[in-house]
């Protein structure tokens, strides 16, 4: 019988970026840390055999990688999209809070950084932690019959320190969406999303968002050789759709043919006025596919293969919205 120690992860919004903050919220997912430091060993010869040789070892920088994965749920992935799509975003209204994260095309994102702490603990001595300058650069939402909607997000941040847990913060309630409540929207315009369900049709689906931000190292003096800083690239993604061949599969073969933008929507609907709306300008990644050669059940389907897009018309390529009660990010 393995016996795994009890873990416990919970996050705060930085006002100044790198700056460590308390945690304001708890984490309703799982948080795998790995440091990646790096040792500058010296080989010079002093007479010995040993391949390592002591005494002129240093650590010549330091910062973390996160995965993190949890079930999505319209009250924590804004998490993950302020600080990849796009931040300082500020919910609009109540009884909804609509929060919309636009991927800017002509500007820098400026995501928000978070300050994230983990607690492992025997149940009677606990090792705290906490990552400062925490931001996203790809997250990855994915949709299974018979599961609830999935997000894995790779993270990067600051070294591992040792901290001490914000107590007292109580476990959030949060409302998780399942699959087979998200509809499959495509449609010709940006202007006409959410116009042409894709009904009955659709096994899964899997969005790749590629926030465009990066670690950026530079020259710059830092005394704790942390490299960790957002640097904007070229933003992008994939999206797979597979679905029964019917008359939306055959009619996509021809729009793979002459490469004409698709537009996708992803939604569901949650309690109340909850919603989540995720919207993506698209090309078919290649000029023609076929019906796949492992059949779904008894039903041949077709595997759309899309990459994101930019829409000149609209001028956009990707963006979320989320609505619930949430009134203020914390």
């Amino acid at each position: 019988m393995t016996i795994q120690a009890m873990r416990a992860f919970q996050m705060g919004k930085e006002g100044t970026r790198g700056t460590a903050v308390p945690a304001t919220a708890r984490l309703v997912g799982a948080l795998d840390i790995t440091p990646i430091d790096e040792v500058k060993r010296d080989d010079t010869p002093i007479g010995v055999l040993s391949e390592v040789r002591g005494g002129r070892d240093i650590v010549i920088r330091k910062g973390s990688e996160m995965a993190l994965e949890m079930a999505v749920s319209y009250e924590q992935l804004m998490y993950v999209l302020a600080m990849g799509v796009k931040g300082a975003v500020v919910g609009v209204g109540t009884s909804p809070t609509v929060w919309t994260y636009l991927a800017p095309e002509t500007a820098d994102p400026a995501p928000d950084t978070f300050t994230m702490e983990g607690q492992i603990t025997d149940g009677t001595t606990p090792l705290d932690v906490e990552i400062p300058y925490t931001f996203c650069p790809e997250f990855t939402i994915s949709g299974a019959l018979g599961d609830m909607l999935k997000l894995k997000a790779a993270l990067v941040g600051r070294a591992l320190a040792t901290s001490t847990f914000t107590p007292a913060l109580t476990f959030p309630t949060v409302e998780q969406i399942p699959t087979s409540l998200c509809k499959v929207f495509i449609d010709d315009t940006w202007a006409g999303l959410g116009g042409t369900q894709v009904s009955a049709q659709v096994y899964s689906f899997d969005l790749t968002y590629k926030t465009g931000l990066g670690i950026g190292e530079r020259v710059d003096g830092r005394a704790t050789m942390d490299f960790t800083k957002y640097e904007f690239g070229a933003h992008g993604g994939t999206l797979g759709i597979v679905l029964e061949w019917k008359t939306t599969a055959a009619a996509e073969r021809t729009k793979a043919a002459s490469q004409a933008l698709r537009f996708v929507r992803i939604s569901a609907a949650g309690s109340g006025t909850k919603e989540l709306i995720i919207d993506c300008a698209c090309k078919h990644a290649k000029g023609d596919f076929w019906i796949d050669p492992a059949p779904q059940g008894p039903n041949d389907v077709a595997s759309l293969a899309l990459v994101l897009a930019y829409d000149p018309t609209s001028a956009k390529s990707f963006q979320a919205v989320v609505k619930n009660a949430v009134v203020t990010l914390p």
